[in-house]
């Protein structure tokens, strides 16, 4: 009979006939042998059952029923990297196992001749990791000057951590193509070994040995975990330091998930700052992430994707070229097109530019679209009849109609109709006269009465090279359209790159695809040609949000039950309805992180407390095995552990002379109290 901690119950061993009885000799002499002494936990289900068995020597940790399993789960910055044994069918899971070791014993490298046996494992304390195949990742030690990880190892390749093993016994995945599993075992005398694997191949083997054989029963209540039902939470969703960047992208680029301050800092110098990166999914530590000779910052601010590289739209304008992104962004805007030479697309950049081309284009930089009378019968120009259906038709009547163009008047035919002449070139005085004049009209400067010239393009020349006196309006970043040396030139017929560098100018002097009539933050020309939003309504849906708010928080303009008042990025009704939080103030509960970013993160918006974490990612235990339940509110509990020992230190054993049902009991011995 064996009393430990007041639990009295009979010990049966392998020697015990089938009632559990032993028997004496003729003497009277009796002996009870086969005792297990091994110190094993054993853990049990609701009903009582032993489910799985774990060996504190070596850690190993195996199901002894078919209906229940054991893993290894990577830690998710709210439970550590731990063992589990769970429920096959419901994937319940009952018991979670922390291996807490001494953060200060930096990490090991075996050999790779090394073997992890029982023997080879005695003495070794904290993580050790032999890597049997890198896969082209570099494995590197982490160096003391790591704010949080100081000795553990990194996983590495292109400057971003995949994965990582630290000090206190916990392994970070930072890539989806790396997992943990459990190196197969037949018996507890086995180490227990983690995989880590990449792409379903074992890397590395990993042995956690904690520098104590203490053990503790603790629910997840006492610990401040999760649930265990809650499951995992997930690190590109947390945001411990409320910086903007998750704690995952701060894991993978090596930054400090708790200083919110580097999360502001632009760490490869390109412009945009590592939150700006993060939402971007930009390369933090590369300034040209898809490799493609354009920066992330020169391809954000024109409405590129830094993620994909840049397809040039002609064969004869590189990359490298000064006024590529013009060029591409005119292409994007359908300013610009090519020809067409045996399935490729060319610029022809030294190509003299025709009246028809510069024509289009003119009207195109102005965002103008020709109107339903400029498709029309009848034709402005006796040598673009309507029925010839020339692709150049409406973009000259319309500048026709606009009194941009008026053909060679000195030319007029019996019916006092001008020619245009659309395949004829044109000459820099000529196209910096109908540009002036064009902006003029448009109402961005006012030429007034411009004196009579000798030769006639005189007062143009000297007006293109300066603006400033002509401006309505402030102008953008330049206020010209030719430089002096070109102005020196003004019979010069133009090429097709020579007039996209007049364009260039004429857009940076006034752009009016960066018009905003209402002041919401969009565009005309988005609201007309992406959004479909009202360029006169700054709130299009009414719901309380500028339409270019929306946009950059992305949400719909045209949908006021998704807009935001505070920028919080939750939408007013789910602020008032879901989560109780203030729809007008960002952050409700003055802690410090917007309510969204709580959310994302799991911590409470209306509670202060939370919003900061500090000292380290995860709760900090002293060195040992923990054993994690939820807390037990009903019997039975779904599990339970126990020292699987017949006889340990602690207990009270004595023996019983009893009848065979054991309902009477006829002697007892004396009791006697081990120790160690």
């Amino acid at each position: 009979i064996r009393d430990r901690d007041g639990i009295i119950e009979q010990v049966i061993t392998d020697t015990a006939d089938e009632n559990g009885k032993y028997y004496t000799d003729s003497d009277g002499n009796y002996k009870i042998e086969g005792l297990d002494l091994d110190d094993i936990i054993l853990i049990l289900n609701s009903d009582g059952e032993v489910i799985a068995e774990f060996d504190p020597s070596t850690l190993q940790l195996l199901s002894t029923d078919e209906r229940y399993g054991v893993d290894v789960l990577p830690t998710d910055l709210e439970w550590p990297t731990r063992l589990i044994v769970y429920e096959i069918a419901t994937g319940e899971i009952l018991q979670s196992i922390l291996l807490v070791t001494d953060s200060n014993v930096d990490v090991t490298v075996q050999e790779s001749d090394f073997e992890f046996t029982a023997e080879t494992i005695l003495g070794l304390n904290g993580v050790h990791m032999k890597v049997l195949n890198d896969f082209e990742f570099e494995i590197n030690k982490i160096g003391a000057s790591d704010p949080l990880f100081p000795g553990g190892i990194e996983v590495i390749k292109d400057g971003e951590r995949a994965a990582l093993a630290t000090s206190d016994g916990n392994i970070y995945l930072l890539n989806d193509n790396f997992d943990l599993s459990l190196k197969d075992a037949d018996y507890l005398s086995e180490p227990l070994m983690i995989n880590l694997d990449y792409e379903g191949d074992v890397m590395a083997e990993i042995f956690i040995s904690p520098s104590s054989d203490s053990v503790y029963e603790e629910t997840t209540q006492n610990l401040g975990l999760p649930l265990m039902s809650e499951g995992s939470s997930d690190m590109a969703q947390e945001d411990s330091d409320g910086g903007g960047v998750s704690d995952e992208i701060e894991l993978i680029y090596g930054l400090d998930p708790l200083d919110n301050f580097d999360d502001a800092e632009d760490s490869d110098g390109d412009s945009l700052s590592n939150i700006q990166e993060a939402t971007l999914g930009t390369d933090l530590f590369d300034s040209d992430s898809d490799d493609d000779g354009i920066s992330d910052y020169t391809e954000f601010i024109n409405d590129m994707d830094p993620l994909s590289p840049v397809v040039e739209p002609f064969e004869d304008i590189s990359i490298d070229d000064p006024l590529f992104i013009d060029i591409y962004d005119m292409v994007e805007k359908g300013i610009l097109s090519g020809y067409d030479v045996d399935g490729l697309t060319y610029f022809m950049p030294d190509q003299e530019i025709n009246r028809a081309e510069f024509t289009k284009i003119i009207l195109a930089i102005l965002c103008i679209t020709p109107s339903d009378e400029a498709s029309l019968a009848p034709s402005v120009f006796n040598d673009i009849s309507y029925e010839s259906g020339a692709w150049y038709y409406d973009e000259t009547k319309e500048s026709y109609l606009r009194d941009f163009i008026t053909g060679y008047l000195g030319e007029l035919d019996s019916n006092g109709m001008a020619p245009f002449k659309p395949g004829a070139s044109i000459t820099r005085a000529e196209a910096a006269k109908i540009i002036l004049e064009a902006l003029d009209k448009e109402g961005f400067i006012n030429l007034g009465d411009i004196a009579v010239g000798e030769p006639w393009y005189e007062p143009y020349m000297q007006i293109a090279q300066d603006l400033t006196p002509y401006l309505i309006s402030p102008a953008g970043d330049e206020s010209f359209i030719l430089t002096a040396e070109e102005a020196a030139d003004p019979t010069h017929e133009i090429t097709r790159y020579e007039f996209v560098e007049m364009s260039v100018r004429a857009l940076q002097a006034y752009n009016c695809y960066e018009v905003d009539y209402d002041g919401d933050g969009l565009s005309d020309w988005e609201e007309n040609n992406i959004y479909a939003s009202d360029p006169t309504d700054s709130d299009t849906d009414d719901g309380g949000v500028y339409d270019g708010e929306e946009a950059s928080l992305g949400t719909d303009p045209l949908d006021y039950t998704d807009d935001d008042w505070d920028g919080d990025t939750l939408n007013n009704n789910d602020e008032t309805d879901l989560y109780g939080t203030d729809p007008n103030d960002a952050d409700t509960d003055d802690g410090g992180i917007p309510d969204g970013v709580e959310v994302n993160r799991g911590s409470d918006p209306l509670d202060p407390s939370d919003d900061y974490i500090s000292g380290s990612l995860l709760l900090e235990l002293d060195p040992g095995i923990y054993f994690v339940t939820d807390e037990c509110l009903y019997c039975p509990c779904p599990s339970s552990i126990e020292n699987g020992q017949d006889a340990m230190a602690g207990d009270i054993i004595y023996t019983a002379i009893t009848n065979t049902d054991n309902t009477e009991v006829y002697a007892i011995s004396n009791e006697y109290s081990l120790s160690e």
